[in-house]
């Protein structure tokens, strides 16, 4: 989620679904550590990661992704 700096407003958010449309945790990034968007750029870019079981959180991989601000995944 992004909120305005001036208001605390949602600016947007974003939930992670894979191929098929399973909400995560069957996605392929369960979690959002750290996101950038370069000045002048529609493109968001994320890392993160993806637990290969969520429930248990024992083993994840690292997951990047780059997202439109038209939603493009």
């Amino acid at each position: 989620m992004k909120f305005a700096k001036n208001n605390m407003n949602l600016d947007w958010k974003l939930e992670i679904k894979d191929a098929t449309g399973a909400d995560a945790p069957k996605s392929e990034m369960n979690e959002i550590y750290s996101y950038v968007q370069p000045i002048n750029d529609e493109w968001i870019y994320a890392c993160g990661y993806k637990w290969e079981d969520p429930v248990v959180e024992t083993y994840r991989k690292a997951a990047l992704m780059k997202l439109s601000t038209d939603g493009q995944i």
